[in-house]
Formats: structure tokens, sequence, C-alpha cells
């Protein structure tokens, strides 16, 4: 079975109570940073835990060589416990 990154809504309702996934939700608006946190904290998936784009999702950024959301390091991504 090959995975993607984007699953249909049938999908997720079998697999909702499975303790091997997890729901992250990641909206983000680059103009007003803060909404998709309250988007998410208005309504969303239950179990749903919050990525941050720019706090839990983006690494340092180096001017002029990563751009403006670069991957964070492995070490560092892993170790988000959880997201609010």
């Amino acid at each position: 079975m090959s995975y993607t990154t984007l699953i249909s809504t049938g999908q997720l309702v079998n697999h909702i109570a499975n303790p091997d996934w997890m729901i992250i939700d990641c909206r983000f608006s680059l103009d007003s940073a803060d909404r998709g946190r309250r988007d998410y904290l208005q309504t969303h998936i239950a179990g749903a835990i919050y990525a941050h784009l720019n706090e839990d999702l983006s690494g340092h950024i180096i001017q002029g060589i990563t751009g403006r959301h670069p991957l964070p390091k492995a070490e560092a991504f892993v170790q988000i416990q959880t997201f609010v």
C-alpha cells in the first residue's frame, strides 16, 4: 500500500480511533499567522492536535539560504510532544 500526505474523509473515518494514526491540523494563513490556531480552537476533528507552521513545522531561518519556512531538523521535530 502506498501512502500519500492527503487522504479522503472515508479513509480517515476508518482510522480515527487507530492509536497508530495521528491527526495533525496545520491550517495556516500567511496574512494572519494566528488565524490557524484560532480556527483550530473553534472547531477541529476530534482528537486532532494543532501544529503551527512558524512555531512547530519550520526550522531555523538562515537569511538568503533557507527561505521562509525551512523544514526543522528531524531531531528537533521528533522532540515535539504536544502541539497546542
